[in-house]
């Protein structure tokens, strides 16, 4: 995300994820203040299936 960040025309947040597969974890950069923010929480698959599907979605929009 630091790396994209760099690039001009970037939006003014960027979002990230980190997985396992079956383990995932989201962040957020804000450039302008110069900090990624982490989710407190994290989601498993199968069980979270829906709240990651509605968090991607999210992601896209």
């Amino acid at each position: 995300m630091i790396a994209l960040a760099m690039l001009d025309g970037t939006p003014d947040h960027l979002y990230g994820a980190v997985t396992i597969g079956n383990l995932w974890i989201f962040g957020v950069l804000d450039i302008a203040a110069q900090s990624i923010t982490q989710d407190i929480g994290s989601y498993t698959l199968p069980d979270d299936l829906e709240d990651l599907v509605r968090i991607l979605v999210g992601i896209l929009e």
